[in-house]
Protein backbone atom coordinates (compact mmCIF):
# COMPACT_ATOMS: atom_id res chain seq x y z
CA UNK A 1 0.00 0.00 0.00
CA UNK A 2 2.53 2.20 1.05
CA UNK A 3 4.50 1.78 -2.09
CA UNK A 4 1.75 2.63 -4.23
CA UNK A 5 1.06 5.67 -2.80
CA UNK A 6 4.59 6.96 -3.01
CA UNK A 7 5.11 5.82 -6.81
CA UNK A 8 1.83 7.50 -7.07
CA UNK A 9 3.39 10.83 -4.57
CA UNK A 10 6.78 10.29 -7.47
CA UNK A 11 4.76 10.33 -10.41
CA UNK A 12 2.57 13.74 -9.75
CA UNK A 13 5.62 15.70 -8.35
CA UNK A 14 7.64 14.57 -11.41
CA UNK A 15 5.29 15.49 -13.73
CA UNK A 16 4.39 19.08 -11.72
CA UNK A 17 8.26 19.62 -12.50
CA UNK A 18 8.07 19.30 -15.66
CA UNK A 19 5.55 21.50 -16.34
CA UNK A 20 7.47 23.94 -14.23
CA UNK A 21 10.50 23.65 -16.33
CA UNK A 22 8.84 23.89 -19.65
CA UNK A 23 7.15 27.22 -17.91
CA UNK A 24 10.20 28.15 -16.97
CA UNK A 25 11.74 27.70 -20.66
CA UNK A 26 8.87 29.59 -22.22
CA UNK A 27 9.53 32.60 -19.59
CA UNK A 28 13.07 33.15 -21.04
CA UNK A 29 12.31 32.54 -24.64
CA UNK A 30 9.06 34.73 -24.62
CA UNK A 31 9.17 37.28 -21.88
CA UNK A 32 11.88 39.73 -20.42
CA UNK A 33 11.79 38.76 -16.89
CA UNK A 34 15.62 39.03 -15.36
CA UNK A 35 16.42 40.21 -18.55
CA UNK A 36 19.13 42.27 -16.20
CA UNK A 37 20.54 38.64 -15.20
CA UNK A 38 20.67 37.00 -17.97
CA UNK A 39 21.35 38.45 -21.51
CA UNK A 40 20.01 37.74 -24.77
CA UNK A 41 22.85 34.84 -26.14
CA UNK A 42 22.41 33.30 -22.43
CA UNK A 43 18.92 33.75 -22.04
CA UNK A 44 18.00 31.51 -25.59
CA UNK A 45 20.68 28.86 -24.45
CA UNK A 46 18.45 28.59 -20.65
CA UNK A 47 15.06 28.72 -22.34
CA UNK A 48 16.11 26.09 -25.18
CA UNK A 49 18.01 23.45 -22.27
CA UNK A 50 14.64 24.05 -19.83
CA UNK A 51 12.17 23.06 -22.66
CA UNK A 52 14.91 19.93 -23.54
CA UNK A 53 15.08 19.12 -19.97
CA UNK A 54 11.22 20.11 -19.77
CA UNK A 55 10.81 17.50 -22.69
CA UNK A 56 13.17 14.06 -20.75
CA UNK A 57 11.14 14.61 -17.64
CA UNK A 58 8.25 14.41 -19.82
CA UNK A 59 8.83 11.31 -21.46
CA UNK A 60 10.32 9.78 -18.01
CA UNK A 61 6.98 10.67 -16.44
CA UNK A 62 4.89 9.00 -19.47
CA UNK A 63 6.70 6.06 -19.34
CA UNK A 64 6.12 5.45 -15.39
CA UNK A 65 2.74 6.24 -16.17
CA UNK A 66 2.64 2.97 -18.64
CA UNK A 67 4.64 1.53 -15.73
CA UNK A 68 2.02 1.73 -13.55
CA UNK A 69 -0.88 1.13 -16.01
CA UNK A 70 0.51 -2.65 -16.48
CA UNK A 71 0.97 -2.80 -12.60
CA UNK A 72 -2.49 -1.74 -12.53
CA UNK A 73 -4.02 -4.40 -15.05
CA UNK A 74 -1.77 -7.14 -13.65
Amino acid sequence: MQDKLTGKALFWFGTAMAAAFLCCGFLFLCTDVLIDNFPEPKRTWLGILLLVYAGYRGARQYFRFKKMQREVEE
